[in-house]
């Protein structure tokens, strides 16, 4: 059975990863495809996931285990948590924003389309040979 010590443990380091994976994606968003960015926010889903899994199992130890070392490693492990929380609402905007991007110029190609196909020449097309009387 994992002690609570070791489940804060487990916790910081999921919660480190979340934020290098969030970073990483932060720095690069400007130069990501959209399929490139579900790939991550499946990434970073997956990742969650796994560090709520183990919140919820701290959570149900907290009550009797918090003293000595486990009461600092459960504020450190805050801090790790309001971290990734912050910076997670900076690259998420950061995402939206991209998103806006792509979907403004998606719009712009699919309406210059449609417009263009609105156009039809004023020259008529003849439908009749034309007979040369001389």
């Amino acid at each position: 059975m994992t002690t609570f010590s070791e489940l804060l443990l487990l916790s910081q380091e999921q919660y480190r990863e979340l934020i290098s994976k969030t970073e990483e994606i932060g720095e690069h968003v400007h130069l990501l495809e959209p399929e490139t960015i579900r790939a991550y926010q499946k990434e970073l889903s997956s990742l969650l996931d796994n560090a709520q899994v183990t919140d919820q199992q701290i959570n149900n130890m907290a009550m009797n285990n918090l003293h000595g070392e486990s009461v600092r490693l459960f504020h450190e492990r805050s801090e790790i948590m309001k971290n990734f929380l912050e910076l997670n609402r900076a690259v998420a905007s950061k995402i939206n924003d991209k998103q806006a991007v792509v979907r403004s110029e998606y719009l712009k190609v699919k309406n210059g389309r449609i417009g263009i196909n609105g156009y039809q020449s004023s020259i008529k097309k003849p439908n009749r040979l034309i007979n040369r009387s001389a």
